[in-house]
């Protein structure tokens, strides 16, 4: 072990040390870290993430019933990741980092205090989740392969309304849309830069907490809005 490897496992409790630098090691593709209770270190976690992010041949982490409440965004340089456990911890939001392990295929978020609706996602599983947490990598897909349909459905987008404009003007720039799915996302108003959409002739909306819509939306001489019953009030911001 260098110099520097010793400096910084300095920082690192002694139980941390041996798993992590046995499976660095041995290269092992599986790593249980699993009941170190990571929270009652919290000084050191930025530490103790940044060594496991060198271990860039793991396949499989057991984090589990760690007392977690974040994931930083080290962990993304697990490339390899195929399995991530991340049950009994404190979770209460998705870990965006986790979007970014393309190869992972499984993820345990049980008994977590997530919010209600990041449960349903979580039980819907991994490509449900990467929906969630980059819509925007969505809508680049519909752009790149020139789709005609895009099903943003139940993203949530309104918990973030700093990106909400910023996702809605990739949106609009998607002129071969013919189907655009938004239904459940607590949505309070459109933008709109909606009308720029003009060979849109299906629009779902359902499910949203939306009360008016742009005069703009008028343009769109074609579509078919969608909604549910309790909506048919809306009307037209002039």
């Amino acid at each position: 072990m260098n110099s520097r490897e010793t400096n910084r496992h300095n920082y690192i409790p002694k139980y941390f040390q041996e798993r992590i630098q046995e499976a660095k090691d041995k290269k092992l593709k599986q790593l249980d870290l699993s009941s170190c209770y990571f929270s009652r270190h919290s000084a050191k976690l930025v530490e103790v993430f940044g060594y496991i992010s060198e271990l860039e041949q793991l396949e499989v982490l057991n984090l589990s019933n760690n007392q977690l409440t974040s994931m930083p965004e080290s962990i993304s340089k697990l490339s390899n990741l195929t399995e991530l456990d991340l049950k009994f911890n404190q979770l209460t939001s998705m870990p965006e980092s986790i979007s970014k392990l393309s190869n992972l295929t499984k993820l345990d978020l049980t008994d977590n205090p997530l919010e209600i609706p990041l449960i349903e996602i979580a039980k819907q599983g991994i490509e449900r989740i990467r929906k969630y947490l980059q819509p925007q990598e969505i809508i680049q897909e519909a752009k790149d392969k020139n789709l005609n349909k895009l099903d943003l459905s139940s993203c949530y987008l309104s918990r973030n309304s700093a990106k909400l404009a910023e996702i809605f003007g990739y949106i609009s720039e998607l002129e071969q849309l013919e189907v655009l799915n938004l239904s459940n996302n607590q949505l309070t108003s459109m933008p709109e830069s909606i009308s720029k959409l003009s060979n849109l002739t299906e629009l779902d909306l359902k499910f949203n907490q939306l009360t008016s819509l742009p005069e703009s939306m008028l343009l769109l001489a074609f579509v078919c809005l969608l909604f549910i019953p309790s909506y048919f009030h809306l009307g037209f911001l002039n």
